[in-house]
């Protein structure tokens, strides 16, 4: 049955009947549509709804990739239409994770002892840090697959972060510099046995190798545990300044209040004083008008006794 398509994919209908690449997975493929993916919206909607691509562009980049096999990010990559902050930042919020730059990244190398080089290569993740007691596993593009196997080997819940592609890949020869300089592959093989006592050496070699590996590991857990402290009293930092600044915001607030309600309560008093004042011109006023009543009722008095008088000259 064909797949339903959504509005961008429909542009590329003449390409459509086309299978994906053997083997691609993941939820972003140039082929697939938003709901197949476990109910992510598609990335190409996320683009547009952002500005970040216009529909041509984004026609365009699907017929690409059902032609290349490519998924969709790697071909609006090629093309040059998204930088990978940019694809990272889409796949993010598609996830819902959160997106970490190269400079967000904790000081420190990575944690090898959650993930072994050949893990973090396989399942192309990076374990950087610990967060709320669990590790902070860094991912460029996962997919469905990826995700899964990481909480099966997790044993359920995992933190994950999206970053670039040029980060993972900076990540993943980080983790495999530090095995190559790591005691274990720096420690010198040890030397022949002699002939008389070959046996008795090689079981006296045994615990101590063991032991030194014990010594290792132990060396390598401690690393990780002053990277996490150095974390937590770093956020801790954090806090306090976090905590001061908003001190002296709510002090300024305060200070803000009441000068507002200083100048509200002079505000009220000038109020009150021109309403006074008022009241006292509403008096005048009505007490002109009552004189110049009085001087009408005159005027009218007089002018009717003149009016009287002329008639009597006139008589």
């Amino acid at each position: 049955m064909e797949p339903t398509r959504d509005v961008y994919e429909e542009q590329a209908e003449q390409f459509w009947p086309r299978p994906p690449a053997e083997g691609q997975t993941g939820s972003d493929s140039a082929y697939e549509t938003e709901g197949e993916a476990g109910g992510l919206q598609a990335l190409a909607t996320l683009a547009c709804d952002e500005g970040l691509l216009t529909q041509e562009q984004v026609r365009e980049a699907v017929a690409e990739g059902l032609r290349s096999g490519e998924r969709l990010g790697e071909a609006l990559l090629r093309l040059g239409w998204l930088d990978e902050r940019q694809l990272a930042g889409l796949i993010a919020r598609q996830r819902g994770m959160q997106y970490l730059d190269a400079v967000d990244l904790p000081d420190g190398p990575p944690l090898r002892t959650v993930l072994q080089p050949a893990q973090a290569r396989a399942l192309g993740a990076v374990a950087v840090s610990y967060e709320n007691g669990q590790p902070l596993i860094a991912l460029a593009d996962p997919s469905d697959e990826q995700l899964a196997q990481l909480a099966s080997l997790f044993g359920g819940t995992i933190v994950c972060a999206i970053v670039t592609r040029s980060t993972l890949e900076w990540l993943l020869e980080r983790v495999d510099e530090n095995t190559e300089e790591s005691p274990e592959s720096a420690a010198p093989e040890p030397s022949e046995p002699a002939a008389s006592n070959g046996a008795a050496g090689s079981a006296a070699a045994a615990p101590a190798q063991s032991e030194e590996e014990g010594w290792h590991d132990l060396k390598a857990q401690l690393e990780e545990t002053d990277q996490l402290l150095g974390t937590l009293r770093r956020r801790f930092d954090g806090l306090r300044e976090l905590d001061a600044a908003a001190k002296r915001q709510l002090t300024e607030a305060r200070e803000e209040g009441e000068r507002l309600r200083a100048g509200l309560a002079e505000r009220t008093q000038e109020a009150e004083r021109v309403q006074a004042e008022l009241g006292e011109r509403t008096h005048e006023v009505e007490r002109l008008q009552a004189e110049a009543a009085d001087r009408t009722q005159e005027i009218e008095r007089v002018q009717t006794e003149l009016g009287e008088r002329t008639q009597e000259v006139e008589r």
